[in-house]
Parts: structure tokens; sequence; C-alpha cells
């Protein structure tokens, strides 16, 4: 049978109709920089997390799914098409979660997959191959497919940040697999929930306690016109501090009855003193300063978490020389800020936030990665610090002049493990603080 006329025009026309609809989302993502696909993406899977109504709705954690994956097939040849596909995988363990459907767990190993093989050059590949892996063992009680993708993450990662820890998990699944458990598991995922499992987060909202209740600011240090430290690599650590204080936001929100606000939620610049006056101004109970190292020795690795006071070391002192350079502040103007200050009436409760954070920062990395290098609570007298009428500390996140801790600061995970830990060292914390004010 033979169509003629505009009838058959129309039918001619129809396939490159259906063809053309699926592209209008791809052409829409492809109007956006990387950067600027991958963080609206961001944004959605971050309002998801802080929205108990929203995670109740398997819609809206379809919707943010499906941005990733469109930023993740658009931008195929950029590390923000590997960033999307792994955050696509990562949100499907979380809606396994809250639906307990095991074809959210083979969608999730399916989006692993493809970061492995699309994106096998990229950072996350490993850390793809591992997630695969925990799903076989614990979500699936799957021991040879779980030991056949270690085995392949060995082959094809040899120096990556996970092959030390499929190493191991290889060993206990050979030896005592009945014992062996993932660290992090399937329940704990790399995540913003500081391994809590959604579920909890659904059933039990976050305590209400009206007369405790906080302001915490989180500093996501440098921005705009002053990038900070630079990486061998050229990760700039104005990117780095500001993704993790985001992700710190977002974890804490589920833990502590309290405001949390950013000095900045961009890439702008913000001086020395208007964070100072931030911090007054605001009224803000808690004052977290986040920063990547950076020294002349590339072999320098570690974390260090600093409160306000006299320099306990001469290397705390260049740090912070160096920190306070952009307020034209010098040490000795410091010096005599702190003299005035009395020593300033939360310089012991700012210790305390620094330990208790630094603790739970180092704990939670130690649990996964390798060569996490303690170095320990110090002091320094930096001038981000000064104006805030509470406890106040600045943490460093690791080396960013260290290529290993420049990749892992790059990493999504690793991100992810540094908010984890800075969030449940605060919330630790704060609950502290209000047992001992409710006594």
């Amino acid at each position: 049978m033979m169509l003629h006329g505009p009838l058959c025009r129309s039918a001619l026309l129809l396939p490159l109709l259906l063809g053309v609809i699926p592209m209008l989302g791809h052409a829409t993502a492809m109007r956006d920089t990387p950067e600027g696909a991958y963080d609206k993406g961001r944004r959605c899977y971050y309002d998801l997390l802080a929205s108990p109504e929203r995670q109740q709705r398997r819609d809206q954690w379809e919707r943010c799914i499906g941005q990733f994956l469109e930023i993740a097939a658009t931008f195929r040849d950029r590390a923000e098409g590997a960033d999307a596909q792994f955050s696509a995988a990562k949100t499907y363990e979380l809606l396994y979660r809250a639906s307990h459907n095991p074809e959210d767990l083979r969608r999730a190993q399916t989006e692993y997959r493809l970061v492995a093989q699309r994106f096998r050059g990229s950072r996350l590949a490993d850390d793809a191959l591992y997630r695969i892996s925990i799903i076989d063992w614990e979500g699936f009680h799957a021991k040879e497919p779980a030991m056949q993708h270690l085995h392949q993450l060995v082959r094809r990662h040899p120096k990556g940040d996970m092959a030390a820890s499929a190493q191991r998990a290889l060993a206990a699944l050979e030896q005592t697999p009945q014992r062996f458990r993932f660290a992090p598991g399937l329940l704990e995922i790399p995540s913003t929930d500081v391994a809590r499992t959604l579920r909890e987060q659904l059933s039990t909202p976050p305590p209400a306690h009206p007369a405790m209740a906080c302001h915490v600011i989180l500093d996501p240090g440098h921005g705009g016109k002053d990038p900070g430290a630079r990486g061998p690599g050229g990760t700039m650590e104005k990117t780095v501090t500001l993704e993790i204080a985001k992700r710190v936001q977002a974890v804490l929100a589920h833990h502590v009855p309290c405001t949390i606000s950013l000095t900045r939620t961009s890439d702008r610049t913000v001086t020395l003193d208007e964070r100072n006056s931030m911090a007054g101004r605001r009224q803000a109970d808690l004052f977290v300063s986040i920063h990547a190292n950076a020294a002349l020795r590339p072999e320098a690795r570690g974390i260090q978490t600093y409160y306000l006071n006299n320099a306990s070391d001469e290397a705390s002192a260049r740090l912070a020389a160096r920190e306070n350079a952009s307020a034209g502040k010098t040490l000795s103007d410091l010096e005599h800020i702190v003299s005035t200050m009395l020593q300033n009436a939360f310089t012991e409760s700012s210790q305390q936030l620094a330990e208790t954070v630094h603790q739970s920062l180092i704990h939670r990395l130690q649990r996964t990665y390798d060569r996490i290098a303690d170095q320990q609570v110090r002091s320094a007298l930096f001038y981000v610090l000064v104006g805030a009428k509470s406890p106040a500390i600045l943490v460093e996140t690791s080396y960013l002049s260290n290529p290993e801790e420049e990749r892992r600061l790059q990493s999504t995970p690793y991100q992810d493990a540094v908010a984890e830990g800075i969030a449940d060292g605060i919330a630790q914390f704060w609950q502290r603080h209000t047992a001992q004010a409710t006594r």
C-alpha cells in the first residue's frame, strides 16, 4: 500500500520527529557548561537530601537521577560526565534504602559499570568497581562476582585510591567471608547522610529543641579572585572548599536543629574582613572555616585542624601568615588582637570543637583510605576566626600540593567522606553542648 500527499509527508516526518524529541533534553544540557550542568544536578541532589517530603516520592529521586544521566551522556569526554554517572549510581543506592527494591541496586550497579567502562581513565573508575563489589556481596550475597570485580579493580587500577582496600577485601573474602563486611558497606555509602540509612531519616525527623536551636556558619575558604592554593594538576582550593562546604551543609541539616549557612555559595570574592563580620553580625553559634593545605614539599600530607590562639609551632605561624595575607594583617596585629581579647572567652570551647571535628574527620577517612596522616589539632592566629563570638575553627582538609591528595580532593567520594567527618564532629560537639546546657 502506497501513501500519497500530505498523509505521506506526515508519515515520513514522524520518524524524524520521534528522533528529535528525545534530543530536546540533550540540547538543553548542551547549552550549559559542563561545570554549570553538573552543578545543577548536584543542587537537585542536595535539595532532595534536605527534604524528607521529597525523599518519600520516587519521582523526585528519578528526576535527579535523570539529570545526572543526561549530563553523563552529554559530556562523555569530560570529568563532569564521569562525576554525573557516578552520582546517578550513588543516588540509586540511596533510593534503595528507602524502597528496599532490589531493582534499584541493580540499576546502581549498571550505572557504576558505565563509569568503569565509559570513563575508564576517570579517578572514579576504581571507586565504581569497588561499589559494584559491595553490592554483589552485601546486596546479593554473591561472593564470586564480588571477587571478580575486586580483581578487575586491582588489575586495572593498581595505583588507584581503592587498590589497597580491594586487596584487603579479597583477602578477607578468601579466608573468612562469613564475617566480612566492606568498609564502607552497602548501608554506609560515602554520601551526604553520614552513614545513617535513608529509612531512618524518613521515619525519624531531626530532633527539635527550639530552645537550643543554633546557627552554624560554614566558611568555604577563598573564592572569586582569590583561588587559594593550586595543586600540580591545576585543582584550585576555592573550588574544593565550596564543594565540601555544600556537602557539610546537606549532611548537617539532618543531624542538628540548627540553621546552617555559608559565607559564599558560589565562586565569588569574599574578603577576610567580610567573613569576619558575618560571623559576628549573624550571631553564629559555631563557625567552621574549610580549607585545603599546601606545602613546598610535595610529599607533605595529612589533616590539620586549628583554633584561634598564638601559634603552637613555626609551621602553623607560616600557614596563618599565608592565609592572612589577603587581609593585610600582620602577625603582630593579630597578637595584639588576641591579647586584648584576654585569650578569647571561646578559646577553650574552640579547642574542644577542633578536637571533636578533627578526631571525627580522621576516623572517617581512615576507615576507607590509606595513608591519612593525623597532623593533630593546633592553634594559630587566623584572622578569619577573630570575628566569631563563638567557638570557631579552621579545618585543613588535605594537601593540594601532594599529587595523591589532590586527586582525592577532586574525587566526589573523598569530598563526601570529608564532609561526613566534619559534620559528624560538629553534631557531636553540639549534642554535648546541648546536654550540658539542659542539665
